[in-house]
């Protein structure tokens, strides 16, 4: 159904059941009941159906950090022949490894504080500012909370 809601019709459907099959990994299990899946099958299933055809614009938000750290890869991998090809990428993450890796430019939320955008530009400058350390320093930098807190505390702090 995922695959119609694409606009693929039953001919290319069928077509691309082979590669999903094969890009999931999930065996006989993909004749069971989605309900009986783990989360890990499920977000393989997904992102494989998702990804079977190359979209012009992918959007991951955290699905992958309840996958194994081979099919994470694997996603990556993906991920990355679909941006040389001329896929845009919107990619949510706490990953910070993960948005180097696969970003050039990342948006550095405030954490809902007023304004939005604590930050934006190359993915390198972003990471560094993040998570924010409980200095005062960084709290002009990241915005605090009503409370007068940091909205992000280093774990050394």
């Amino acid at each position: 159904m995922s695959c119609q809601l694409s606009g693929l019709n039953m001919q290319e459907i069928t077509a691309l059941m082979p590669q999903i099959e094969a890009f999931a990994e999930i065996g006989e299990y993909l004749d069971q009941p989605v309900r009986i899946y783990s989360s890990g099958m499920q977000v393989r299933l997904a992102f494989s159906v998702a990804t079977a055809v190359r979209p012009d614009i992918l959007i991951v938000d955290e699905a992958l950090a309840v996958g194994d750290v081979f099919f994470q890869q694997k996603c990556f991998e993906r991920i990355r022949a679909y941006r040389e090809a001329g896929t845009t990428l919107l990619f949510v993450s706490h990953s910070m490894g993960s948005v180097y890796s696969l970003c050039d430019r990342a948006i550095l939320l405030n954490g809902g504080a007023s304004p939005w955008t604590a930050l934006r530009g190359m993915s390198s400058t972003c990471i560094t500012r993040w998570p924010c350390s409980a200095t005062t320093a960084n709290m002009e930098t990241c915005g605090s909370s009503k409370a007068g807190r940091p909205l992000h505390r280093s774990r050394t702090a």
